[in-house]
């Protein structure tokens, strides 16, 4: 099972792979991406519509072990979140390309892969944002 956060999350991330797909003229992995795309869109309808007839929970606790001082600002606007989100998995991918390049220094190395933690952080907070603004959101229209 999964949840609107986590579905626009994987736009996200499937947006910034188009985008250097483009950049690397890779027309086949362009289509495949297409082709995600229109799964994940119809995903994420089938989603919203189960949780306004209440067989989607909405929200599914995670229990997150990690540290909690990591807080997002409180956002209050769909498109912001998205944005947010969006942002999170754009640092993400600079961040583990520095942590992937052998010709940085280990320094440069080990603080991209201690800020990859938090962006993370950041990332999943965001996820756990949206769902609960969607929740919140649908309970507007309850019947």
């Amino acid at each position: 099972m999964t949840t609107v956060g986590e579905i626009l999350d994987k736009l996200t991330i499937l947006y910034k792979r188009r985008q250097v797909f483009k950049e690397q003229k890779k027309l086949a992995n362009i289509n495949d991406l297409n082709i995600q795309e229109s799964y994940l869109l119809i995903s994420l309808a089938e989603i919203i519509i189960k949780i306004t007839e209440k067989d989607h929970p909405g929200i599914l606790k995670k229990h997150k072990i990690y540290d909690s001082e990591v807080k997002n600002e409180s956002l209050d606007n769909l498109l912001d979140l998205i944005q947010l989100l969006q942002s999170s998995n754009e640092q993400l991918w600079m961040l583990e390309d520095i942590r992937r390049d052998k010709s940085k220094s280990d320094e440069e190395r080990l603080k991209a892969a201690d800020d990859v933690s938090i962006y993370n952080k950041i990332r999943n907070n965001t996820i756990d944002n949206i769902d609960q603004y969607i929740v919140d959101k649908l309970k507007l229209i309850e019947k």
